[in-house]
């Protein structure tokens, strides 16, 4: 489990948060801010350039949720974008064995 608070300050800017999963299997996660703020959240690869896994970007007004498989080999990048000046919380869980 992970969790941060973070703020996108104009429409350019994007936060990332590069981390390795403690196991292989189901990551699930998801960016909540303020009701009528668009946010969107992204895997990528350890660059934080490429798309990886099958589900692509996800937006939505005031919370947008994703989910992939990942492997605990494999460290990865999650992109949390969205309109100027919206405060969000991001959250990052896996399966529980």
């Amino acid at each position: 489990f992970y969790g941060a608070d973070g703020m996108i300050e104009d429409a350019s800017d994007a936060d990332y948060i590069t981390f390795r999963p403690a196991t292989n299997g189901t990551l699930y996660f998801a960016a909540t801010g303020p009701s009528g703020g668009q946010l969107s959240v992204q895997l990528l690869d350890m660059n934080c350039t490429a798309p990886v896994g099958v589900n692509g970007m996800r937006m939505a007004s005031g919370a947008a949720a994703q989910e992939e498989t990942v492997s605990s080999a494999v460290t990865y990048c999650l992109k949390v974008a969205g309109q100027a000046k919206t405060p969000y919380t991001l959250i990052l869980t896996q399966d529980i064995p």
